[in-house]
């Protein structure tokens, strides 16, 4: 969402540890997809692997690198913008 995560609270309530990010912003700048359907999969890699710190941003560049089958290299740059653009409450 490009909305902060003090937008989500009212709904969530303080129950949840809420973290956005613009990952179809950061896509469309990217190029990966369409306007109208931007493919964000990468862009939440990245920025699951700020929120959890279950996985280094390393191995999720490494693994985009060898696996994604075109653009990789803006893959990698889209999972390494919303890592470092996610916003925490």
């Amino acid at each position: 969402s490009e909305l902060p995560p003090s937008a989500f609270v009212e709904k969530l309530g303080d129950k949840f540890k809420i973290s956005t990010v613009d990952a179809s912003g950061i896509a469309l700048k990217y190029r990966l997809g369409t306007r109208a359907q931007p493919i964000v999969n990468t862009s939440m890699c990245g920025a699951f692997a700020r929120a959890t710190g279950l996985v280094s941003l390393e191995s999720v560049v490494k693994s985009i690198m060898e696996i994604a089958p075109i653009k990789k290299e803006a893959n990698a740059e889209a999972a390494t913008e919303a890592y470092n653009l996610l916003r925490f409450e």
